[in-house]
């Protein structure tokens, strides 16, 4: 039978169903057909958790292991003990495959079947995370959004733009002043912003990832990361604040012999960070003297440049617990050979680490005390150098890495990013992760304009991660504000192929003006990822 044709038939009688893909149509329609003429049973989605002679289930799940806890109750996880099981309503027990056979089901840790979204984001950022998970499973999702700066003119309708014909939009104070209705959907937060909504959500009781006054502060208040760093055990090359270009300047001469990294405070200028690839530390300091006065930036950092491999290293917390963990390794220059300016990232790869590599152990492991304390539950990690035995903190990020988590949740999770941080915010989660790697590729645009078209060839859907457009008239449409367009990801099982079907991926996306990097898979550049790997492994840090 041929799924896609069927799909297509099927979303013109049912227009609902146009943003999910074709075949993912055509496979809940055949599995609804037969079902039927089954029982109408009713089935609770495990995991379940056995508290003396009750059983909670779903999002009851959580409280009762805190519940448990609290009063000294012995707690069995039915999900693991039971090997799977899934419990009735009518208090019968079936193992999976019968539940299968009589309702057509699949276990909750492959899709959430009752699961309803709201995505908080401030400039779209996780657009694609929206998409995904309509194509993918069909399940609801609302873009809920409330820009943090003011637009004017040409933003205005930019922004106005992005996600149209994707998804339902709804403005984020809108959403708010009726938060009561959607007290069973889960917000998600795409970035560490809104952050006032993030808490007032979580103090009465809402699901919510993200978006926290803890994850903000981390991120974007540099002095209390250092602190947070500090007291867990990590830390940074020597730095100093600057409030003006003069200060700075006068701190370069008077440590000449010294290389440094500069770093500007503001997070929208943060694409201006500067590392010098001049090795003789003395042309090295006279180069940024000049770099510091040409750029006239007053509030910025000045940290000691120490030789050594960069790598990003993450925990997935769930209630205080680390349960699964991910490395990620990522070049920013956006021209081949680690030339052009910065960005938010060119190309990365991840892969599954084991959380008791010395790796973890010596950084994000170092968190568990405090994060336990805390019952955390979210994305934790950091990003480091690593070199003569010594390891350096440089920042925290603690939301959605773009691109670590696009490439992640395309490539190496075997589930969709909101169905992930679902299981997570349930305390339910378990990594169904692919061995191998994922890699991704930012493809850019030199001149973005409003309805330029983006095509991605058929079937690819899934391995793209859409960053920026709208949808219309039947085809993906540039807003005409980002560079920045779309992500191509891969996986295999080395870096080099997995790179390599990432740029086979890459060439067949078209729009005009567009560029990416095509040597990703190559040795000869600082930045190399495979370079970078090899020297992790010879320093003794991934097993």
């Amino acid at each position: 039978m041929d799924l896609r044709k069927l799909g297509l038939k099927l979303q013109k009688k049912y227009p609902k169903t146009k943003k999910m893909q074709p075949e993912v149509v055509a496979e809940k329609w055949l599995k609804m057909k037969a079902n039927d003429n089954k029982p109408k049973e009713d089935v609770i989605r495990t995991p379940a958790i056995e508290v003396g002679n009750s059983i909670y289930t779903g999002k009851d799940h959580g409280e009762a292991i805190k519940n448990a806890q609290i009063n000294g109750e012995d707690t069995q996880d039915v999900n693991r003990e039971r090997d799977g099981e899934f419990i009735t309503k009518q208090g019968r027990i079936i193992d999976r495959k019968q539940a299968k056979k009589e309702f057509g089901l699949r276990h909750s840790h492959e899709i959430g079947m009752d699961r309803k979204f709201i995505l908080v984001t401030h400039g779209f950022w996780g657009l694609g995370f929206a998409i995904q998970e309509q194509r993918m499973n069909g399940t609801e999702v609302i873009v809920a959004y409330k820009p943090i700066e003011e637009k004017t003119g040409d933003e205005n309708e930019q922004y106005d733009l992005q996600g149209e014909g994707f998804v339902n939009k709804v403005p984020l104070d809108e959403i708010m002043a009726k938060r009561e209705e959607y007290r069973d959907w889960y917000w998600v937060f795409d970035a560490n912003k809104n952050t006032d909504s993030g808490e007032i959500l979580r103090e009465e009781g809402f699901k919510v990832w993200g978006g926290s006054e803890f994850q903000k502060m981390l991120e974007d208040d540099r002095e209390f990361g250092l602190e947070f760093a500090e007291s867990c055990g990590l830390h940074s090359p020597e730095h100093k604040d600057f409030s003006s270009v003069e200060e700075g300047i006068a701190f370069l001469e008077q440590n000449e012999d010294k290389a440094y990294v500069y770093k500007p405070n503001a997070q929208e200028e943060s694409h201006l960070t500067t590392v010098l690839d001049t090795e003789e530390p003395y042309n090295n300091n006279l180069e940024m003297r000049e770099i510091i006065r040409s750029l006239g930036i007053n509030d910025f950092i000045l940290q000691e440049k120490v030789k050594g491999v960069e790598v990003n290293v993450e925990c997935f917390y769930q209630n205080g617990e680390p349960l699964f963990c991910q490395a990620n390794i990522e070049s920013k220059k956006n021209h081949n050979g680690d030339l052009g300016y910065a960005t938010g990232c060119s190309f990365d790869i991840c892969w599954e680490i084991s959380l008791d590599s010395k790796l973890v152990e010596k950084t994000v492991k170092l968190f568990y005390p405090k994060l336990n304390a805390m019952q955390y539950t979210g994305f934790a990690d950091c990003n480091v150098i690593i070199g003569d035995d010594q390891i350096y903190f440089l920042e925290f990020c603690f939301r959605n890495g773009y691109n670590a988590h696009c490439n992640l949740f395309h490539t190496i999770s075997q589930k969709t990013y909101l169905q992930t941080v679902a299981d997570l915010i349930d305390g339910v989660f378990e990594p169904h992760m692919k061995k191998g790697f994922g890699s991704s590729i930012t493809l850019f645009t030199e001149k973005p304009s409003k309805g330029l078209p983006i095509y991605i060839p058929e079937g690819h859907e899934k391995e793209v991660y859409i960053y920026t457009g709208y949808f219309e008239d039947g085809m993906h449409k540039m807003t005409g504000g980002d560079e920045e367009i779309v992500i191509a990801t891969a996986h295999n099982y080395t870096i080099q192929t997995s790179f390599q079907d990432a740029i086979k991926l890459a060439d067949k996306i078209k729009f005009p003006n567009r560029y990416y990097r095509t040597d990703p898979d190559k040795t000869d550049f600082p930045s190399s990822p495979t370079r970078r790997f090899e020297a992790l492994a010879a320093m003794d840090l991934l097993d």
